[in-house]
């Protein structure tokens, strides 16, 4: 049982658990249909759920401390709406998972090979010197049928290989593709049994020709070849790397010049070679030979397995690729209409499809390998400040998007062009969705902006709040950065996909910033404050293709005055895109907006009077999902026919509480009707979540062997003598 004190807002637990919801307000509506998944973080395998505590057992600083949470494992929970409803949760135990299980602290592992094997928190990623990069799965779920086989669930990540997951058991069965089928993201020559690929948390799934979208891309600026640098040196040249950076620091921190103390940190990292090896007191000649031995260490280092299979052809970044259940995946080298080669800024973590298109974005998520420089030694946070205020970059405040035409995928090619639209979507954007129809080419895109807002970003120990000037709340540690500096939109943007044109003239952006005015305990209104998930009827459905959005419903994250840090506000304080002057932001933030569920009808762009819904301060709405009736309701339109279900971390007098609560979908504002809760069960940040209307098991023939899989990696590591026993002993015996 858990114990009810005051927990922090991070509080999460990592048992696995099978039981029943308990109702504590309200009633269960059993007219209800189907099973909802969602997916949250639940810290590393050292921390045993959240928050990662300061100190270890033996008193000593704990180097996991404010990670962020998107380094975490993936836990998926399943909630059962037909009947009583019952609810699993299951950890996503990749073979990753197992390699880090077993170097974990306390395990004999954890002290061999000079740390080298054992896995750390670096940035808003999770890896060790020796293995590679961990792939938690935490951050979505998507269902698809694949033939006469059973719906599915394929689970994904960034920055890792998606998964095909029973929706029953929740059971990992396997990779979708082997590790020959895709292109590692770090260019260097990091040889790693656990490689880092590149690809989307999205994937896309067509209903009607039962098709599943991916990328797999690498990015190709300086900031990937100094990640894949800082790896390396991290291994082989550890001390040495950690005392030439402290120097560095010592000597330009209280340097008024940020601009050129942010010139001689990025010289360094793009010249660690040199940086290492030349010495202060050798002479030009000694340095150059210095300079050479590093040249040729590199040009002669050993071809990790994508590079001897191909990897990508030359000038390739981005690859579109297609499953359909059997593989391997077909695969398309993407250039734009101009023969360019697509530029990958921040990554790829939406896709999306339309009958006859593709669409592809830069997304405002800074997920990709540039952010391991940033916090190359978690246990000295005086360096992490530094580097992080020297390099730390704003979102783009803009949204370049591609367009593939499905015509064009044929068997025949390996190369297909994605159409660079003629300006792009003019401010942010991480999540969007399409309607499926897209009549004389026109694709409607439904966009969530997100102004002045860092999601790649989170709240650190020694983060000041920009209200108070003092250490931010340890209340919030670990959590996305969530304070915002400007007001959210929703757009709906128009695009020509047949002549590359985005058409502004005909696009809707909504920004509300309701009734400012309001007091304490007052309704604010619609709002588009911080814009979170969203949902509607039938989205991300394994069965039926919505041919038009009609109606939608999205969380408001408000302005929470725990969240905004002086990080952020110096970040985006000049925000070019601003609707609302930042004095104005910072006093409402102070004053503080709640949480709110909102309706939208997606062909008006508009709520209604029953559209709204505001939480209690203390409220914290996180998941919503749209989960139908089992029999349609005569007179009641088919989009508004169900419920929202929505996780809550709801405040009690004895402390916080995991909730679920549910909504009727076209009365939100009359309130929950049933809140449902389990005493082992409690989660900090629920992300993205699916629905499936009647769960069988997996029957897909469809497996990737993870002995063969990894097997044909490890043969070519030059650490092979201690990597394959170590597969042999931990990973290899969890998967026969």
């Amino acid at each position: 049982m858990k114990n009810f004190t005051q927990e922090p807002l991070l509080y999460t637990t990592a048992q696995e658990v099978d039981g029943h919801l308990v109702v504590t307000d309200g009633e269960f509506p059993e007219d209800m249909l189907g099973t909802v998944y969602m997916v949250y973080q639940i810290g590393s395998v050292n921390s045993n759920g959240l928050p990662y505590p300061e100190f270890l057992p033996d008193g000593k600083p704990n180097h996991e401390f404010g990670s962020a949470i998107m380094s975490g494992d993936g836990m998926v929970l399943k909630i059962n709406l037909t009947g009583q409803p019952t609810i699993k949760t299951r950890i996503m135990k990749t073979p990753s998972y197992f390699a880090d299980w077993n170097t974990r602290l306390g395990t004999e592992n954890y002290h061999k090979d000079f740390d080298f094997l054992r896995f750390r928190n670096f940035g808003i990623s999770r890896f060790s010197l020796m293995l590679g990069v961990r792939n938690p799965l935490n951050t979505a779920v998507t269902p698809a049928r694949f033939g006469n086989a059973n719906p599915t669930l394929v689970s994904a990540y960034d920055v890792g290989r998606p998964y095909i997951v029973d929706p029953v058991s929740l059971q990992l069965i396997t990779p979708i593709g082997d590790s020959s089928e895709w292109m590692t993201g770090i260019p260097a020559k990091v040889p790693w049994a656990f490689e880092l690929f590149e690809t989307t948390a999205h994937p896309c799934f067509d209903p009607r020709s039962q098709e599943l979208f991916s990328v797999n891309y690498s990015r190709i600026e300086k900031s990937v070849v100094m990640a894949g640098r800082t790896v390396h040196h991290l291994k082989n040249s550890h001390t040495l790397f950690k005392q030439k950076l402290v120097e560095l620091m010592e000597r330009h921190q209280d340097n008024p010049d940020q601009d050129a103390v942010r010139d001689r940190l990025t010289r360094f990292f793009e010249n660690l070679d040199e940086e290492l090896y030349a010495k202060p007191e050798d002479g030009f000649l000694k340095k150059l030979w210095r300079m050479a031995q590093a040249f040729f260490r590199r040009i002669f280092s050993k071809k990790t397995k994508a590079d001897e299979a191909g990897g990508a052809p030359p000038g390739a970044a981005v690859t579109l690729m297609r499953f359909d259940g059997t593989g391997p995946w077909k695969k398309w080298v993407l250039h734009d209409q101009y023969g360019q080669q697509l530029q990958i800024k921040n990554c790829m973590h939406q896709t999306g499809l339309t009958k006859d298109y593709i669409v592809l974005q830069d997304s405002s998520f800074k997920f990709s390998n540039e952010l391991l420089i940033n916090n190359p030694f978690p246990e000295h946070l005086g360096l992490e400040r530094f580097i992080r205020k020297v390099l730390a970059t704003t979102m783009l405040p803009y949204t370049e998007c591609y367009i593939v035409r499905r015509k064009d995928l044929t068997d025949e090619v390996e190369k297909v062009v994605a159409y660079k639209l003629d300006k792009p979507i003019p401010i942010e954007t991480i999540h969007f969705s399409c309607d499926y129809e897209n009549p004389n080419g026109e694709i409607t895109l439904y966009a969530v902006n997100n102004a002045a807002m860092c999601i790649a970003e989170w709240v650190r120990p020694y983060d000041l709040s920009a209200l108070t000037r003092k250490a931010i709340d340890p209340d919030v540690l670990s959590l996305f950065a969530l304070g915002t500096m400007d007001v959210s939109r929703f757009g709906k943007w128009k695009i020509d996909a047949e002549n590359n044109r985005l058409l502004e003239e005909k696009s809707t952006v909504l920004a509300e910033t309701g009734d400012t005015s309001a007091k304490q305990g007052e309704s604010l209104g619609f709002n588009t404050w911080a814009i979170g998930l969203y949902t509607y009827r039938d989205i991300i459905s394994a069965e039926k293709a919505v041919d038009k959005i009609e109606h939608l419903w999205f969380v408001s994250n408000g302005l929470d005055p725990l969240m905004l840090t002086e990080f952020i506000e110096d970040l985006y304080k000049d925000y070019p895109n601003r609707l609302v002057p930042y004095p104005e932001v910072k006093e409402l933030t102070r004053k503080g907006i709640p949480y709110s569920l909102n309706y939208l009808n997606a062909d008006t762009m508009r709520s209604n009077e029953t559209g709204y819904y505001q939480f209690e301060p203390g409220d914290y709405l996180r998941t919503i999902q749209f989960v139908p009736r089992k029999v349609p309701t005569p007179g009641v339109d088919y989009g508004l026919d169900g419920y929202i279900l929505c996780s809550v971390q709801a405040q009690k007098a004895q402390g916080r509480q995991g909730e679920f609560w549910i909504f009727r979908a076209d009365r939100i504002s009359e309130g929950p009707i049933c809140r449902m809760y389990h005493p082992e069960i409690n989660f900090c940040f629920t992300l993205h979540s699916a629905w499936m209307a009647d769960p069988l098991p997996n029957s897909m023939p469809y497996n990737v062997p993870v002995r063969e899989d990894f097997g044909q990696v490890i043969e070519k590591l030059p650490d092979k003598t201690v990597i394959e026993p170590f597969f042999e002993q931990y990973v290899y015996p969890n998967f026969e």
